[in-house]
């Protein structure tokens, strides 16, 4: 169930924009803040995760 999770963690950012709105009112209700890095940032993130 955990690598569930992880899989939507690094997809859901760079999905569709549907999904991506979905996902950022998901983390914003989970956490409450709205803190982010820009998108070229977490891009470069998820690409060294990944490697």
């Amino acid at each position: 169930s955990i690598i569930w999770w992880t899989v939507v963690e690094v997809v859901a950012p760079h999905s569709s924009s549907n999904l991506r709105e979905i996902w950022s009112d998901y983390i914003d209700k989970l956490i409450s803040i709205e803190d982010y890095d820009p998108r070229s940032i977490h891009c470069a993130d998820v690409t060294n995760y990944m490697m």
